[in-house]
């Protein structure tokens, strides 16, 4: 499904499309974040009217629900069984505003369901949470010095398991891949200069159940280098794309998977206004 531009209206379509037709699917805030539910639906997290709070609905083919609404730092992220995960960070908004306002931290919301399954002591901002893209999530949580940042997988019952890596408090991000079994974190390191970051993939043995998984069963390999403002998405398959520029201002795709990266194509349009979104 893909979010198509027409005009400066109050609303906008979400097109279901593929390679024999197009279908007008639902209309939708302009400013929407959009999550798939997953049983071709959409959830949407858009402004209020108030600008410190968002709303967050899910678009069903016969019909939409207003689910809740939630402070404006709060995110959607990809959930089992046609859920979504919100992540909600409050930052005392509520005080002015809402009769009966959530509690901070990570709740699984159905249309007419909501559960807190985990309220995390501080979870890093701008690339600290990430669906694994099958209905789990990946959390880059600040350790209890505050120094350092530990890599948290969350699966869909509230089951909390460490993974025992731990990455540069400030300018790390996680991204999900479509697994449960491997995920990719972007991090300053010593061996990159001030304008690159390092790519790692963290895995482990994929015959192995999430929920059986200990610590000391997780492994990481450097994957390469980058520039600190490359783009990343999930390819839905284990991988992601990266979009990046390279010191000659050529602006290239490349695919990164569990032993490397490697160069697709050319990317012609501009990089700034061009945005990745994960399959």
């Amino acid at each position: 499904q893909e979010a198509r531009r027409v005009d400066l209206t109050e609303n906008w379509p979400v097109i279901h499309k593929n390679r024999r037709r197009e279908v007008e699917k639902f209309a939708v805030p302009r400013d929407a974040d959009i999550v798939s539910d997953g049983n071709g639906g959409v959830w949407t997290i858009s402004a209020a009217e108030q600008s410190h709070l968002r709303e967050v609905k899910r678009y069903m083919s016969n019909s939409t629900h207003d689910v809740v609404t939630v402070p404006v730092e709060s995110a959607l992220y990809y959930g089992p069984g046609g859920k979504v995960w919100i992540n909600v960070e409050s930052d005392d908004v509520y005080e002015v505003s809402v009769d009966d306002p959530l509690e901070d931290g990570l709740w699984l919301f159905g249309s007419h369901s909501k559960q807190l399954l985990f309220s995390p002591p501080s979870v890093a901002r701008n690339g600290g949470v990430d669906s694994d893209g099958v209905g789990n999530l990946w959390l880059l949580e600040e350790s209890e010095n505050m120094d350092s940042l530990w890599l948290i997988h969350i699966l869909a019952n509230g089951e909390r398991k460490e993974t025992g890596m731990q990455f540069p408090l400030g300018g790390s991000e996680v991204y999900g891949c479509g697994s449960s079994s491997g995920v990719f974190v972007f991090h300053p390191s010593s061996e990159c200069d001030d304008f690159e970051g390092q790519l790692t993939y963290i895995y482990h043995d994929a015959e192995i159940p999430s929920d059986r998984v200990s610590e000391d069963q997780w492994t990481s390999a450097v994957i390469g280098e980058c520039p600190t403002d490359t783009k990343f998405a999930s390819d839905g398959k284990g991988s992601l794309w990266a979009l990046m520029v390279d010191d000659d201002d050529e602006c290239m795709f490349w695919k990164c998977d569990s032993v490397g990266m490697t160069p697709v194509h050319d990317w012609g349009l501009p990089f700034a206004s061009t945005e990745l979104v994960g399959g």
